[in-house]
């Protein structure tokens, strides 16, 4: 449900002004609402509220646009949450687990190595998603104090989103994703975080309102990158927290393609994955191997800190997280590389630090701390 408290930061993605609720008066204090309609004050667009999510993108599907409908003609009514029962944690990853193996199991692939893949990738979503200490441990000594808001944009299946509102505590969470299937599994997976729909190149929030913004695996599937980072930049009031792989400048693509095309034209790049991995017998199909290329960006880590640069001052900390990772308990890669690395900390970290002295590690991960301006 989305919470009213959170209007006086909200602001319309087409033109950056002022949006209010229909209907609501703002006298009345805070309330949850399940339908609603969003409008801008300058360019009058309308986003509706939906089962409890506001619909922050300018073009709506044909389900959302027929729900604007209804809710126009029950005269723009605001419905008030009710309790709800209290559902166990094994209920609730059973609907997760069904919602994801309902999207995920045309794509499971017919080869042992793909089955293989997929009910680990599985096993991650429902629960490994959620063990995050890595990321924790990093991101804590740059953000200390109280943490009045924190939005997590691409947040998928909401588990780092989780890990995060149970360390820090923010008053107000919001997760903002464009695919609204992954928003179903964040919502269960976060009851108390505001779930947005929106797009991560026109988010939906005044400058500088956002004490912590996250965005981590999520800008490599953004066409326009850049101005996505740019967004992330602009809403930030004190940190943000920016991690993308594979960097652009490491050859290899590690989490999506698992081939050395990163540096490659898009033209060249199916032939030599498919060849890549006819060599290495996974059975991945060609068209599969178009349709990641096709959805996945090689982002250069020199690029974003760039970007980052012009909103304050940026800390590249790769090295940290990779030491963080080592001690993490669970790690869903865990390959012969790390196994060695955990035994020799020393090596590691001289490993991790060659690797982001030249510009070449597999992952980026960047936070930039806001500067405030005079």
């Amino acid at each position: 449900m989305m919470r009213t408290k959170l209007l006086p930061i909200l602001a319309s993605p087409c033109c950056k002004a002022e949006i209010r609720l229909e209907g609501f008066n703002n006298e009345t204090g805070d309330s949850k609402v399940s339908e609603g309609i969003l409008t801008c004050v300058a360019c009058q667009t309308e986003y509706p509220i939906i089962n409890g999510i506001p619909r922050f993108v300018i073009e709506l599907s044909e389900e959302e646009k027929s729900a604007l409908s209804n809710i126009k003609s029950q005269g723009l009514v605001i419905r008030e949450q009710t309790k709800n029962d209290d559902v166990s944690s094994e209920d609730i990853y059973k609907k997760i687990e069904r919602i994801i193996r309902e999207y995920e199991a045309p794509h499971a692939g017919k080869s042992e190595y793909a089955k293989q893949k997929y009910e680990k990738d599985l096993n991650y979503r429902i629960y490994g998603c959620e063990i995050q200490d890595k990321f924790v441990n990093t991101l804590k000594k740059y953000y200390t104090g109280s943490m009045g808001t924190f939005v997590d944009v691409g947040a998928g299946q909401g588990g780092l989103t989780k890990c995060f509102n149970e360390y820090f505590k923010s008053e107000l969470s919001i997760i903002v994703d464009y695919d609204i299937k992954w928003v179903k599994v964040a919502q269960l997976r976060n009851p108390n975080t505001d779930i947005f729909r929106g797009d991560a190149t026109r988010l939906p929030f005044k400058d500088g309102t956002i004490d912590f913004v996250m965005s981590q695996a999520m800008l490599e599937h953004i066409k326009d990158y850049s101005k996505a980072a740019n967004e992330l930049c602009r809403i930030t009031k004190k940190v943000s927290f920016i991690s993308w792989n594979p960097n652009k400048y490491s050859i290899y693509d590690f989490g999506h393609l698992e081939a050395p095309v990163t540096l490659l034209p898009k033209s060249i790049a199916p032939q030599v994955a498919k060849w890549w991995h006819g060599l290495r017998k996974t059975g991945r199909s060609y068209e599969s191997i178009v349709a990641e290329l096709n959805s996945t960006f090689y982002i250069a880590t020199t690029h974003i800190k760039k970007i980052m640069q012009n909103y304050g001052v940026v800390h590249n900390v790769f090295t940290e997280f990779g030491m963080n990772s080592l001690k993490s308990e669970y790690t869903h890669h865990a390959g012969s590389l790390k196994k060695l690395l955990k035994k020799m900390p020393f090596v590691a970290r001289l490993f991790f630090s060659t690797l982001a002295f030249l510009k070449i590690e597999p992952i980026c991960y960047y936070i930039l701390i806001k500067q405030d301006k005079a």
